[in-house]
């Protein structure tokens, strides 16, 4: 294995995207290169970048072969706005390329071949966000370019539904500078926006997809219509606002259902929401702690729905070590996924569903049911 020099000029066949950054996966001599804004089956001459042990980054001077997956990116801010990295690739590669990295990272920790049971693509592979966050400097609207604090002054966003880009003229006020702004649809189809200072923001999470989050929605309902006759209870844990536990008590009325989060914020949300369903409580604690005071009874069914960093490993032993017979697990890592699979090996994963919720990035959502 031959390492490379900063500055070495060379021609590379790119093979794979590598998760989570989009970069394409290159090889020279049996040394893995990374390579921004490069699709599977280009062949280019590339200039490194980055040096590190393992593998070195590079950047195109010229494709000499492009990818027949290469479409020309429609946003005129994408290669220096940092909000995308797949915008110059077909969609429909994307989503084989999304699908090849869920599958492979899986079957890798696993040591066993998967297979997903579906894959669900966005309706609207633009236009689909309902929730942004932008950096008003200068009075001016922008995003944070890739790996930097530079600020890229925008007048659109094509991941944006045209309802929330039409209210930047109203953050182009001094009173603004220098502020992180959360902008969001809510359900009276009225666009908000608030100053995120970590405290108020997470109040106004939500699915930034809604046509995909209704369908990973009925994924996770049909699932559960089939054990109707032997569940109690439903625990939505890490349920934030609400967004699956009032799906749930909707549709199974003579189930209880449980919310847990930490956040107290959240939780108040979700029960201003829920006044007139009577088979919904939500408790704002700690997810560990609760599992260690909670006997979770056969007769309960289990959605878990951590943040990226996966399930806490003290989480994953109480999970084990209960009378817990089924689990859906809602991921957006196929790392830590893959990596809570292994630790919750007394469960056998016995399906899963991926959902394309963020096209134009290599992000993704998948349902996982596992059962003992």
């Amino acid at each position: 294995m031959l390492k490379p020099n900063l500055g070495d000029r060379l021609e590379l066949q790119i093979d794979s995207l590598s998760f989570p950054s989009g970069f394409g996966v290159g090889r020279s001599q049996q040394f893995v290169f990374f390579v921004p804004f490069s699709c599977p089956q280009d062949l280019l001459s590339v200039e490194v970048t980055k040096v590190k042990k393992n593998y070195a980054e590079a950047k195109i001077l010229e494709i000499l072969t492009p990818s027949p997956q290469r479409s020309e990116p429609p946003c005129p801010y994408y290669f220096n706005c940092g909000g995308c990295s797949l915008q110059h690739m077909q969609y429909d590669a994307q989503v084989f390329e999304k699908k090849k990295v869920l599958t492979s990272t899986l079957s890798k920790f696993l040591h066993r071949k998967i297979i997903l049971n579906s894959f669900n693509p966005s309706e609207e592979p633009l236009r689909y966000r309902t929730r942004l966050q932008v950096y008003i400097k200068n009075q001016q609207v922008g995003f944070f370019q890739n790996r930097s604090k530079n600020h890229v002054p925008i007048k659109d966003c094509l991941l944006a539904k045209e309802k929330l880009t039409q209210a930047f003229p109203q953050l182009e006020d001094k009173r603004y500078n220098n502020k992180k702004i959360d902008l969001f649809i809510d359900e009276k189809e009225k666009v908000n926006f608030i100053l995120n200072d970590h405290n108020l923001n997470t109040a106004h999470f939500q699915q930034a997809n809604q046509s995909l989050n209704h369908r990973l929605k009925e994924t996770i309902v049909n699932k559960i219509e089939h054990f109707t006759s032997e569940i109690e209870t439903i625990y939505d844990l890490y349920c934030g606002s609400g967004n699956y536990s009032i799906e749930l008590a909707k549709k199974f009325p003579n189930i209880s259902v449980i919310g847990v989060d930490i956040s107290k914020r959240l939780i108040s949300k979700a029960q201003t929401q829920t006044k007139d369903l009577k088979n919904i409580q939500f408790i704002a604690k700690n997810i560990s702690d609760f599992l260690t005071k909670e006997n979770l009874k056969q007769n309960s069914m289990i959605v878990v729905n951590p943040p990226r960093t996966g399930l806490e490993k003290i989480v994953s032993l109480s999970l084990k070590k209960s009378s817990l017979k089924k689990l859906l697990y809602v991921s957006c890592n196929p790392s830590t996924l893959a990596r809570d699979l292994i630790d919750l090996e007394d469960f056998s994963l016995t399906e899963i569903h991926g959902f394309d919720m963020f096209p134009q990035t290599m992000h993704m959502e998948t349902v996982s049911f596992l059962c003992r």
